[in-house]
């Protein structure tokens, strides 16, 4: 079975837990998200339909706060 191809969507730019600036990138494949931070990458949970709950998603994981959403 072939996989859906994943498209990089934009860029969630917050700070990090130790203080540091922070990029997270968030790709889609299909109905999925998928959020990658330095070299950690996560699959998001099938209830995540849009960039805000992929925001939550990227503090629950990484701890990215204040993040802003860039499109690409």
């Amino acid at each position: 079975m072939a996989r859906t191809k994943e498209i990089l969507l934009g860029h969630l730019r917050g700070v990090g837990a130790d203080g540091t600036p922070a990029v997270v990138s968030v790709y889609k494949a299909g109905r999925d998200y998928r959020i990658t931070h330095g070299d950690k990458r996560h699959l998001c949970h099938p209830s995540v339909r849009g960039i805000p709950k992929v925001k939550a998603e990227a503090m629950l994981v990484f701890h990215v706060s204040q993040a802003s959403f860039e499109a690409l």
